[in-house]
């Protein structure tokens, strides 16, 4: 009966495991958004090798994440009332990935892999600028206090992650060529938070939008979330099975030692 109890105890042990592996597997989310800024103002669909994921995606609105099977893609962008396309586009997304992807005007997108690794004592922020004014004075810089953090090479294109102290920064986007400051804007970032600051043209009215990328939800001193993932599941699967065989080899001759 004790041998039972203990194969009971090690089966069990062994079926947790798993579980924390699968568990972990299916935390690793691959994903995808959209961010709606195309010139003629139309409410958009997003499709996915042709399933509909997203729906009357209106102008100006970045949306949540769906999540997608990793690997390679088409997708289609098309106007919501009309099911008229606007644009076709392949792109492939890592497993654990997030994607967005940028309708900027007709016939015209972009997928940028969004930065999910955190710093434990910062902010990363990505300045991503689609307005009148930064598709005619390309490239732009993003500024604070005299100071130049980043570039926006192309209107279409994102600035690189920006690492910034937590606390409140007054930011300005610049005229590279001329050095005068044309739009200014305020972030208030916390540590171990990634963020984008997606900046559009509002009917005249330049608007920002600070979203979140990534957070970190973990206490280890990289700030990131560290958990299961597969070969830490079979190394511990393997160091599990290799110490109960020892034990039940020193438990069963102890018992013959006592018999004998």
């Amino acid at each position: 009966m004790s041998h039972l109890r203990i194969v009971g105890a090690a089966v069990t042990a062994i079926a947790l495991l798993v579980s924390l592996s699968g568990a972990a597997s299916a935390a690793s989310h691959t994903a995808v958004r959209l961010w709606n800024v195309i010139g003629t103002k139309q409410t958009v669909d997003l499709l996915i090798d042709g399933a509909v994921v997203l729906h009357d995606v209106a102008y100006g609105t970045v949306t949540d994440r769906v999540e997608i099977a990793a690997g390679s893609h088409n997708y289609e962008l098309r106007v919501s009332s009309t099911h008229g396309s606007v644009a076709k586009s392949a792109f492939k997304a890592p497993a654990g990935s997030s994607t967005t992807i940028t309708l900027a005007y007709v016939t015209g997108q972009t997928e940028y892999l969004d930065e999910l690794t955190t710093v434990e004592d910062a902010a990363l922020v990505r300045v991503w600028a689609i307005t009148p004014k930064t598709a005619n004075i390309s490239p732009v810089d993003v500024v604070e206090q005299g100071e130049k953090l980043g570039e926006i090479p192309y209107f279409i294109i994102p600035t690189d992650y920006i690492k910034l102290t937590p606390g409140t920064h007054h930011l300005a986007l610049v005229n590279q060529k001329t050095g005068n400051a044309f739009f200014h804007f305020t972030v208030d970032v916390e540590a171990g938070t990634n963020y984008t600051a997606f900046i559009w043209d509002d009917n005249g009215t330049t608007r920002a939008n600070l979203v979140v990328d990534a957070e970190s939800t973990s206490n280890t001193a990289a700030g990131v979330t560290v958990g299961w993932d597969a070969a830490n599941s079979l190394l511990g699967l393997g160091i599990l099975l290799s110490g109960f065989a020892s034990w039940l080899a020193l438990s069963t001759a102890w018992r013959r030692k006592r018999l004998g």
